[in-house]
């Protein structure tokens, strides 16, 4: 009703988060039930929700989740599980430290990096420190 979906070429469904109104007419309607809302502030989400085992999503869907696993193990924040063959990432405990997406072999997580914590410029020595102690390889001195 607000034109907020589209299909992409490859066939996946769109969602222009600045015509969306959180209605969930998609959620009822969509009838495989592969739509969910998400906060907008989401970091990380899986791209495709089809429950189909790994070689009959991919072979539909090119954003597919194959339900591996290999997200779940990667995520030390226990945000990430995969159920019914597909991952679902808890917005609540996901940190953006993107080890999820990075380890996903085929790319179907899809997000930005949340940052926690913002370095202060002026007070920076530039020491590397911050470099050696992130498990995420997140830090960069420019």
């Amino acid at each position: 009703q607000f034109d907020a979906i589209s299909i992409t070429d490859d066939g996946i469904a769109a969602v222009d988060m600045e015509k969306c109104v959180a209605c969930g007419q998609c959620v009822d309607t969509c009838p495989k039930h592969l739509i969910e809302l998400i906060p907008y502030d989401t970091a990380y989400m899986v791209k495709c929700s089809s429950t189909d085992k790994g070689k009959d999503v991919m072979s539909v869907c090119a954003a597919g989740c194959i339900g591996c696993g290999i997200c779940e193990k990667a995520c030390n924040f226990d945000a990430v599980h995969v159920v019914n063959n597909v991952a679902h990432i808890d917005p609540e405990k996901c940190k953006g430290c993107t080890a999820c997406a990075r380890n996903c072999p085929v790319g179907a997580i899809k997000g930005t990096v949340k940052m926690p914590h913002e370095i202060n410029q002026e007070l920076c020595i530039k020491c590397g420190t911050c470099i050696e102690k992130c498990k995420f390889g997140a830090i960069s001195i420019i």
